[in-house]
């Protein structure tokens, strides 16, 4: 039971929220960090990497699997969820 009580007051990754995380700028490594650590700080455990239409780095370019790696990265390193969502 303390292990229930202590998961309820400060979940896992797993079990907080993640949020649609829009790709609509340039997604540089330093910019990517920078978000997903800013989420981290307000008690998000991922995000959804949401392409949208009109983005700055080509949907499914090499840039865009280089910047899915970057994102990647830092949430392995956070312990966040990171979850691709594409409707295109």
């Amino acid at each position: 039971m303390d292990k229930i009580l202590r998961e309820f007051k400060n979940p896992s990754s797993k079990y907080r929220t993640a949020p649609f995380w829009s790709w609509n700028g340039i997604m540089e490594k330093e910019e990517i960090a920078r978000q997903l650590k800013d989420f981290k700080d307000h008690g998000i455990g991922g995000a959804f990497a949401h392409p949208r239409i009109g983005m700055v780095t080509e949907y499914l370019s090499d840039d865009y699997f280089s910047a899915w790696q970057d994102a990647l990265d830092v949430c392995r390193e956070e312990d966040m969820k990171l979850y691709m969502y594409d409707e295109d």
